[in-house]
C-alpha cells in the first residue's frame, strides 16, 4: 500500500469516525432529555436543568461538526436526527415552564 492509498483509507476511517460520534452524541444527548422529563415529573427541576443544558451543549456541539460530514446522504441523516434534538429540546423547555412554581 502506497502513501497515498494509507492517506486515502485514513481519510475515510476519519470521516465514519465523525459520522459516529456525532449520532452517538444526539443519541446521548435524547437520552438526556429523556432523564429531564422524568426528573421534572418527580419535581427535580433542578436536576432537570443540568440535563437539559447537557442535551443543550451536545447540540451545539455537534451542529458545528454536520458541516464536515462529506456524504450527503449521512450529512442528511444526521441533520434530520440533530432538527429532531432541537423540536425535543424546545418541547423539554416549554414543559419545564409550565412546572416551575
Amino acid at each position: 500500500m502506497d502513501e497515498f492509498e494509507r492517506a486515502e483509507r485514513l481519510h475515510r476511517e476519519a470521516a465514519e469516525q465523525r459520522i459516529a460520534v456525532i449520532d452517538a452524541d444526539i443519541d446521548l444527548a435524547m437520552t438526556f432529555l429523556q432523564l429531564a422529563l422524568t426528573a421534572l415529573s418527580m419535581g427535580h427541576n433542578e436536576h432537570a436543568d443540568q440535563l437539559l443544558d447537557k442535551a443543550q451543549t451536545a447540540r451545539d456541539t455537534m451542529g458545528k461538526f454536520l458541516p464536515q460530514v462529506a456524504d450527503v446522504e449521512q450529512q442528511q441523516r444526521l441533520q434530520g436526527k440533530h432538527q429532531a434534538l432541537t423540536d425535543a429540546i424546545a418541547e423539554v423547555e416549554r414543559q419545564r415552564m409550565q412546572a416551575r412554581p
